[in-house]
């Protein structure tokens, strides 16, 4: 009774992880790039940017100055609009896409997942 609490929010982050499309953005982490115009080598540098950035997030999280819910909520937020971003650009086919803003908005997607 007294981890109950405890094992909801675990839970809840979880699921919340699973939701957040994070694993679906990976996956389709080449098909974005191609239907963009971009080559294996953007993803390359997207799963080298998310090593770098779980070594930040490690530092961060157990910092006084940031701590665990802050990251959680700027992370939550930054993925938030990075997704909108990302669907915004795709919105009207991938004929025209702007393969800079498609890049940018995974890697910021990936980096404030990896804060988050």
């Amino acid at each position: 009774k007294a981890n109950r609490k405890a094992l909801t929010v675990g839970i809840g982050l979880v699921l919340f992880q699973q939701l957040s499309g994070q694993p679906s953005v990976l996956y389709y982490a080449n098909k974005i790039f191609e239907r963009a115009g971009l080559g294996f080598e953007a993803a390359v540098g997207v799963g080298l940017f998310k090593a770098l950035m779980t070594l930040v997030s490690v530092q961060l999280v157990d910092s006084p100055r940031w701590g665990r819910r802050p990251l959680l909520l700027i992370g939550t937020a930054g993925m938030t609009v990075s997704l909108v971003v990302l669907g915004a650009l795709f919105a009207n086919g991938a004929e025209n896409t702007n393969q800079a803003a498609v890049i940018g908005a995974i890697v910021s997607y990936v980096g404030f997942y990896q804060i988050g």
